[in-house]
């Protein structure tokens, strides 16, 4: 058993080939979660960078009346967001984008979102701290290294038993310190 959990985290957290891209998505009930966590106010601007299908964005929409933006450099994910936000009644307030998120100006956010191997998390990091002081990034699975989390909420959500989901208020308090995050099953 520790083998097979022991793989799994390596292949989970390895670097994907140059140019490609594991594309996993957040459970709903995760998003549920995440877009409650990031206290969404009338106004605010939501951006989440590799958006995938959208769902993300989507659900602060149909919840709180609020633009969003989603990223993605994967112009089939970028097709299926844009039908998925029509589908959801959203697309006046859903803009997807076709882009690269390091590209991305997102100084104008207030809550962003991020579901990203460690990797390209890494790369956002000094974009990220120059986010406007009280806006918020709530991530998925992997925090932002060398930044303390405001919040750090752990469990199942649908199919996936073991998730965090760390929420940061900009600008954080730096954690030099290293964080082992361990999960134990259940008896």
């Amino acid at each position: 058993m520790l083998r097979v959990v022991l793989i799994f985290l390596l292949a989970a957290t390895a670097p994907a080939p140059a140019g490609e891209r594991l594309t996993v998505p957040t459970p709903q009930a995760a998003v549920d979660r995440m877009v409650e966590l990031a206290e969404i106010q009338p106004g605010d601007k939501i951006y989440d960078l590799g958006c995938g299908d959208g769902r993300i964005v989507i659900t602060a929409a149909q919840r709180h009346g609020v633009e969003a933006v989603g990223v993605d450099i994967d112009p089939e994910q970028v097709s299926r967001s844009r039908e998925n936000a029509k589908r959801g009644g959203v697309e006046k307030l859903v803009t997807i984008v076709e882009g690269d998120i390091y590209q991305t100006d997102f100084r104008d956010a207030d809550v962003v979102f991020l579901y990203l191997q460690p990797d390209l998390l890494r790369g956002l990091i000094p974009q990220l701290r120059r986010m406007k002081p009280g806006s918020r990034i709530v991530a998925f699975d992997f925090g932002i290294d060398g930044a303390k989390p405001a919040v750090v909420e752990r469990g199942a959500f649908g199919e996936r038993q073991h998730c965090t989901i760390y929420k940061y208020d900009v600008p954080w308090v730096d954690d030099a310190g290293t964080t082992w995050d361990l999960f134990t099953p259940s008896p």
